[in-house]
């Protein structure tokens, strides 16, 4: 009799939140749970705290990712889509798709979105390509340990004796010809996969999404971040940035001490320009510091 292994309790492990998080957008939450040997529920809970896309629910985690998903949904080329990718592949298109949108901050031309979306379909090309290279590395691998197996027979007898144990050289040429088919197919599979990799990294680079190219866009400005922490380094520039800050400080506390005094506009009325709580007691401060002075120069 067979029993289910014990689910794992307690808080997620750093290998689990790594799995997850590697995981959420290709694979199906209970798969997921399989995998990690978890109930379902700790899983949805740490997709949804970490933002992540979730290849079952993708609209459910938030509002911003319900807004992307339906926008997309309702995108002329979905209806395209759903002709040419079965489910899985869908959903998968959908996730990374919310992911994309999401990096670009929600700001995508119309060009853009056409390149995403070859993206994302040569990725999945990509996938069915290394998914047909694994079941043609099995194949090789099945037929060497068949071919090796008849070698271990002895040779046929000379004249034939139809042995149960003996060399099948028909079967041996078969199998060889079946691996030779087998090599082949995984040499063409390799070399789509090459080419599709070639395309997909030319698409990063007309989107400009490669860290190197956010880094270089960073730098690219006159006055930009990496020039100023730069400059945070070099002791006279940091001494004649706190003298100017000084100087700006030093103008608005006088400035400000200006307008919080009387003045005399052009209709001859007589007011405070800046009228708030720190002005009103400014001001009752130095009258009744005028006060106190007046009242001693009439005891004295």
């Amino acid at each position: 009799m067979s029993t289910k292994p014990k689910l794992k309790s307690g808080s997620l492990s750093i290998s689990d939140q790594t799995y997850i998080r590697e995981n959420a957008s290709k694979m199906p939450l209970a798969k997921i749970a399989e995998a990690l040997g978890r109930r379902t529920n700790p899983i949805i809970k740490f997709i949804k705290e970490n933002g992540l896309t979730s290849f079952d629910d993708l609209g459910d985690i938030d509002e911003e990712y319900q807004a992307i998903l339906e926008d997309l949904q309702s995108n002329i080329f979905y209806k395209e889509l759903k002709k040419q990718l079965d489910e899985d592949e869908l959903k998968y298109f959908s996730a990374h798709w919310i992911e994309w949108i999401i990096q670009f901050n929600c700001d995508v031309l119309a060009s853009e979105q056409m390149q995403i979306k070859e993206l994302i379909i040569i990725d999945i090309l990509n996938n069915r390509i290394m998914s047909k290279r694994l079941m043609a590395i099995k194949d090789i691998k099945r037929i060497n340990e068949a071919i090796e197996a008849e070698y271990t027979k002895p040779m046929p007898a000379n004249p034939p004796i139809v042995l149960p144990a003996e060399r099948d050289i028909g079967l041996i040429m078969s199998l060889e010809t079946q691996l030779g088919m087998a090599k082949a197919a995984d040499s063409n599979l390799t070399t789509e996969s090459t080419k599709l990799s070639k395309d997909k990294k030319d698409l990063y680079i007309a989107l400009k999404a490669t860290r190197d190219q956010r880094f270089k866009s960073v730098e690219s400005g006159e006055k930009t971040f990496m020039k100023l922490i730069k400059e945070l380094y070099d002791e006279e520039q940091r001494k004649r940035i706190g003298d100017e800050a000084a100087l700006i400080r030093a103008a608005t506390d006088r400035k400000r001490g200006e307008l919080y005094d009387y003045h005399t506009y052009g209709d001859n009325i007589l007011d405070i320009p800046i009228l708030n709580a720190e002005s009103v007691l400014q001001k009752k401060e130095l009258e009744y510091e005028e006060a106190q002075v007046c009242s001693e120069k009439q005891e004295a």
